[in-house]
């Protein structure tokens, strides 16, 4: 059913779609593998363990300069909300070009105290679940840096953080091809929000696509 689901149904209407949803989201609240939501505790245990470590590597480098480029170009010196900033290695790569303000969000109280000596008057880093939180301001740039595919309705916490973007803004959605979730999202995305550009990219046995929407302008 799961297979089926993130290969044909996925952001969708159809006879019994709740009930379907419903059924996936418990399996994977239970597997908790993967590109599914997790709980807190698994983060911070992630995250103390150095799990994570490999994103600050060559190998990650070429979509995260797809990201920046993207962000710097389009709302250069701009404000930054990065959904899901893990330990801000996306955050590293962004301060060389500047910014107005910089607020990174992340599940994982380890992964933010970590950030704790990168803190200045134009850059926060908060402890927070993304599936509810509400964070203050207006931004220029929204980013879910490998993060939508973990919060448990990717589609409606786009929508609501689309709502903080300031006129003229942009939310950069990056995502990794490695299985059916993460690809039934981005296509969903594809089909509910006007994409400006995108780009894939590949390094190694991985391929990441990166898109530019602006929901603010009808399609």
């Amino acid at each position: 059913m799961r297979t089926g689901y993130y290969t044909v149904g996925y952001g969708r209407r159809f006879p019994g779609h709740a009930r379907v949803e419903r059924f996936v989201r418990e399996f994977e609240a239970r597997e908790a593998k993967g590109d599914t939501p997790k709980e807190q505790a698994a983060w911070d245990a992630q995250y103390a363990q150095g799990e994570w470590d490999h994103l600050t590597g060559l190998k990650e480098l070429a979509h995260y300069a797809v990201i920046v480029g993207y962000g710097t170009f389009l709302r250069p010196g701009g404000s930054v909300l990065d959904v899901g900033c893990g330990e801000g290695v996306l955050q590293a790569r962004w301060a060389p070009h500047g910014y107005e303000r910089y607020l990174g969000l992340d599940i994982s109280e380890v992964a933010v105290r970590k950030l704790a000596g990168r803190v200045d008057e134009r850059t926060e880093f908060r402890a927070a679940d993304a599936d509810e939180h509400v964070p203050d301001g207006k931004f220029d740039v929204v980013v879910f840096n490998e993060s939508l595919y973990y919060l448990n309705d990717p589609l409606a916490a786009l929508g609501r953080y689309t709502e903080v973007l300031n006129p003229d803004g942009v939310v950069i959605v990056s995502m990794f091809q490695g299985s059916r979730r993460s690809r039934a999202i981005l296509g969903a995305v594809r089909r509910e929000h006007r994409v400006v550009d995108s780009t894939r990219t590949t390094q190694g046995a991985t391929s990441w696509d990166c898109l530019v929407i602006r929901p603010s302008q009808p399609a």
